[in-house]
Parts: C-alpha cells; sequence; structure tokens
C-alpha cells in the first residue's frame, strides 16, 4: 500500500547505512505530517520526470543522521527532504535542471533547496505548510558547495 500515489513511509526510512550500522531509523509520529508532505511533493516530481525514482535517503534520526556525517540543520531530521536517482531520465545534474525548470511553472512544489550531489545523486527538501521556500539551487562536489548547477 502506498502512502502517496507513489511512494510509501517505509521506502522513505530506508538507509544503506542504517542497515549496515544496524541503526533503527524510526519516525517520530510529531514528523509524520512533514513526510507525507514531502511523499506528496515528490509525487509531482515523479510525475514530472516521467519515470520511477529510487529513495536513496529520505527521513534520517538523529542517530543515522550522525552517522552518514550529515548537517545538524539536515531537512532529512524532520522529514522534509529526500536523496535520489531516477536514471530513466538522466544524470543527477539534468534532472536538477528539469525539475528547477519544472518549478518556475508550478509553485506549488518550490523547494528549500535543490542540490547536484558529487554527480551522484539529487538532493531536494521542501517547506512545510507555512513555511517560506528558500529556493537555494546548489553544486556540491569533491571542491565544496558553489551556487547554482554545475
Amino acid at each position: 500500500m502506498k502512502d502517496s500515489k507513489y511512494f510509501t513511509v517505509d521506502e522513505m526510512l530506508v538507509s544503506a547505512t542504517g542497515e549496515r550500522l544496524k541503526i533503527k531509523n524510526v519516525l517520530p509520529d510529531m514528523y509524520k505530517p512533514a513526510l507525507l508532505n514531502t511523499m506528496q511533493k515528490m509525487d509531482i516530481i515523479r510525475e514530472a520526470l516521467g519515470h520511477p525514482i529510487t529513495v536513496l535517503s529520505g527521513f534520517r534520526s538523529d542517530e543515522l543522521n550522525i552517522a552518514v556525517g550529515g548537517s545538524k540543520k539536515s531537512w532529512h531530521r524532520k522529514g522534509q527532504a529526500v536523496d535520489f536517482v531516477c536514471p530513466k531520465f538522466g544524470s543527477p545534474l539534468e534532472i536538477c535542471k528539469a525539475i528547477h525548470l519544472y518549478v518556475q511553472k508550478h509553485p506549488e512544489v518550490r523547494y528549500h533547496e535543490l542540490i547536484h550531489e558529487y554527480n551522484s545523486w539529487v538532493h531536494i527538501a521542501f517547506p512545510t505548510p507555512g513555511q517560506q521556500p528558500m529556493m537555494e539551487l546548489l553544486t556540491i562536489n569533491k571542491k565544496g558547495t558553489k551556487w547554482g548547477l554545475s
């Protein structure tokens, strides 16, 4: 059973690092509405890309976030971010460019941050209802963070 059109809460809790280190990644009830909002936004992104999305990381417990080296301010910790790939659409850079263009015409999926990470995956974080989207567009590579996509 899906918790949104294309995604399940269980799918948003999966973590290879968590499984390897035996870290329980349990979603607190207080973050479930934010995660469901994120999943609904990801449904829109999935339809915009026209191909299945593979979630690499969604919600992260504090313990898991520390284990993966995540920021203390990570949107993952509140159920507001997803790291993913969509190989049938294209590279992470192509995905980021497509999402950025799509959002210009579809403000209902405005984001806090859209990050092309290490040319390996896409990170996107969404505001919850009432939060103002920050609309940061970044590339992170081995040399550091750069504004814009490259």
